[in-house]
């Protein structure tokens, strides 16, 4: 078991009463193991964040610091959008 350290926290009483209510309904024996698992769950989202900045967006934003011709502009952009809705549309 992890080392487990004492907080005194104060919360929205909306959430304290989500929390009162996981613990009445058995889902967790105790309010301390629900806003643990709701910080882990925060901590890993966080995680996956970030992995996914490391992976996708930096490679996307080096390879187009490196080369800003190749972006297209903002009426290339919608002018794209608006064929494929035409398109769509039969018109």
């Amino acid at each position: 078991m992890p080392a487990m350290r004492k907080l005194t926290i104060e919360i929205p009483e909306d959430l304290a009463l989500f929390v009162d209510a996981q613990v009445a309904a058995g889902h967790y024996a105790s309010a301390d193991e629900v806003l643990a698992e709701g910080l882990a769950g925060l901590a890993e989202d966080d995680a996956e964040l970030e992995a996914w900045i490391e992976k996708e967006v930096i490679p996307v934003y080096d390879r187009v610091m490196a080369n800003p011709s190749e972006l297209l502009t903002h009426e290339e952009v919608f002018g794209g959008i608006e064929a494929r809705l035409k398109a769509r549309r039969g018109s």
